[in-house]
């Protein structure tokens, strides 16, 4: 064997350095059967085979003969094989075994992966996604998108707890299997030796090229994809690349995942120079229209469909400038994927019980109307009845209105349903918006009707659950904001008199021994006076100017209510005459 190696070396004229390397490859002989190219590369090319040993269908990847000559790349071509047969997760792609082909050039066998990339994943789904997130032609919607992203996380983690960084990774990087599987692909720039704190030292991962500082990559080279990778690989600083360095990448990839686009873009050198001057542009906007800025980044203008906050903040974090900044690997990174993932689940939970209770009300209001109308036919079909018509005439009547009776049941049922459902959605996320608010209104409602009839209890009951809903909401939410005028009770007074230009003190009728005494509560200046805001109650404007006889006025304001003197048949206010001296 050792003569053959021997021979092999001199063919290819291979540096004596090399044949530790090639000692390392196992003959292959000619067992394998070809079934087409899968890809090519500038370094090698992967062809489908079929073991006929095993009757399996593999990935084979060869190294170009020319490259068989250079120690450094032999050995990465080496050392990731290695890498891959040592590296055992559902999200890497197994790697079985490794030779040379009979013309000398080296191998390796793998799994073969039919799918897609995750880039092209992800553009599938940005292109339907204008003003908001819609599945691709093939089903992929924005959360499974994410949901993959979180098991690429998880597969890089599992090989920083193994002590490998990846150094590559990018969307076309990750293949996205006919059956579902992700899996974290090429692993040839990986930087072996570069355990996390939690790394299991019998587990972590050695090759040929790890244990050869001779093979290793120099200080000041830059290897990797520039729009995906950090400025301390940019720097080419091969000291400071660890789990952070691999972080900042996955970043890149959420990134695209938000934006459908690269954090950087153009050609060569022109995108390693974009990395090293500063962040990339924002890649969207946020919930309720504010734009997303990275730290110390141009302010862009938002682009595509909505984007979580609390996705926006992972990306930030993981693509932060310093290393320090960024997640400590890519387990850290998972975790916080993973909690926004099982929130986003919840959410959709909720969601889809509000849209429940949106249709069961419908459905009532609907009915609510249907009742309206049966009764209407139904005391009109009495209204020309005399009182002593006989039974067999009024029965069609009698019969309308039990049918508007049954309406009215069958809508308030189903209104207890949406209540029912609205509850239902915050069991699943008891800070959904959309369904605090929907409840928010119902009780708003339920306090108007309850005062208008002078029901105290339910009053109090109906305030009580619209205070704790509304406190539920974000303050700028508009509900809350209009449940919250509308608990303050303000009203507001509109004022004009003949002639203009009197003075007009507010006063507030209290009780004094069980009597109504005006009490001064403030001056509302001169007439006229436009929609002046007032808390509601009882009043007695005084109404005086130099020229004319003081005038008491008597007001009453309601709960959201304007006083603005317009009779109610008319459209102009009427003055208030002010008599002369």
């Amino acid at each position: 064997m050792a003569t053959d190696l021997e021979t092999l070396c001199e063919r290819y004229n291979l540096p004596p350095e090399a044949l530790g390397q090639i000692e390392a490859l196992l003959a292959a002989g000619a067992r394998f059967e070809d079934l087409g190219l899968l890809g090519r590369g500038g370094m090698g090319e992967v062809r489908r085979v079929r073991d006929p040993r095993l009757n399996r269908v593999m990935a084979l990847k060869t190294l170009h003969p020319e490259y068989m000559r250079n120690a450094s790349l032999l050995a990465r071509f080496v050392g990731e094989a290695q890498c891959g047969a040592q590296l055992q997760h559902p999200g890497l792609v197994p790697v079985h075994e490794i030779g040379t082909m009979p013309d000398g050039r080296a191998y390796f066998t793998m799994s073969e992966v039919r799918g897609r990339t995750l880039a092209e994943v992800i553009h599938e789904v940005h292109r339907v996604s204008r003003n908001a997130w819609m599945p691709g032609s093939s089903g992929w919607t924005f959360r499974r998108l994410v949901d993959a992203f979180r098991q690429v996380c998880e597969a890089v983690a599992y090989a920083h707890g193994r002590g490998v960084v990846h150094r590559d990774l990018k969307p076309e990087n990750v293949m996205v299997g006919v059956h579902g599987e992700v899996l974290v692909v090429d692993w040839g720039l990986a930087k072996v030796g570069g355990a996390t704190d939690h790394a299991v030292e019998d587990l972590s991962v050695v090759t040929d090229r790890s244990l050869d500082e001779g093979l290793q990559t120099r200080q000041g080279s830059v290897a990797g994809t520039p729009a995906y990778m950090s400025p301390e690989q940019a720097q080419g600083r091969l000291d400071q690349l660890d789990a952070r360095s691999d972080v900042y990448s996955l970043g890149t990839i959420l990134y695209e995942i938000l934006s459908g686009r690269a954090p950087f873009e153009g050609r060569g050198r022109e995108v390693l120079q974009r990395v090293l001057a500063g962040p990339p542009p924002p890649p969207g906007p946020l919930e309720g229209g504010d734009t997303f800025s990275f730290d110390e980044g141009p302010a862009l203008p938002p682009v595509g469909p909505p984007l979580p906050e609390d996705l926006l903040q992972i990306c930030n974090r993981a693509m932060a400038r310093r290393r320090e900044d960024r997640f400590a690997d890519a387990e850290a990174l998972a975790v916080e994927v993973r909690a926004w993932l099982e929130g986003a689940r919840r959410r959709e939970k909720a969601l889809a019980f509000v849209t429940e209770a949106e249709g069961l009300e419908a459905e009532g209001a609907s009915l609510l109307d249907q009742a309206r109308l049966t009764q209407e036919r139904a005391e009109e079909l009495l209204s020309g009845l005399a009182g002593y018509a006989s039974e067999e005439l009024k029965a069609p009547a009698w019969a309308l209105a039990d049918e508007a009776e049954g309406l009215e049941h069958r809508a308030r049922f189903l209104d207890f349903q949406a209540v029912q459902a609205l509850n239902a959605a915050l069991s699943h996320d008891s800070q959904l918006p959309e369904a605090r608010a929907a409840l928010a209104q119902r009780f708003l409602e339920e306090h108007r009707r309850a005062e208008a009839e002078r029901d105290r209890q339910a009053q109090d009951r109906a305030e009580a659950l619209l205070v704790s809903h509304i406190g539920a909401l974000p303050p700028s939410h508009g509900v809350r904001r209009r449940a919250r005028a509308y608990l303050r009770g303000l009203g507001a007074l509109s004022l004009v008199t003949d002639p203009p230009g009197a003075e007009v003190s507010l006063h507030r009728y209290v009780v004094q021994n069980r009597r109504l005494v005006p009490q001064f509560e403030r001056s509302l200046g001169k007439t006229p006076l436009e929609a002046i805001p007032i808390e509601r109650g009882s009043f007695l404007c005084v109404i005086e100017h130099p020229d004319r006889e003081p005038v008491h006025y008597p007001i009453q304001i309601g709960r959201e209510m304007h006083w603005d003197g317009i009779p109610p048949d008319g459209v102009e206010p009427t003055p208030i005459h002010l008599p002369r001296r």
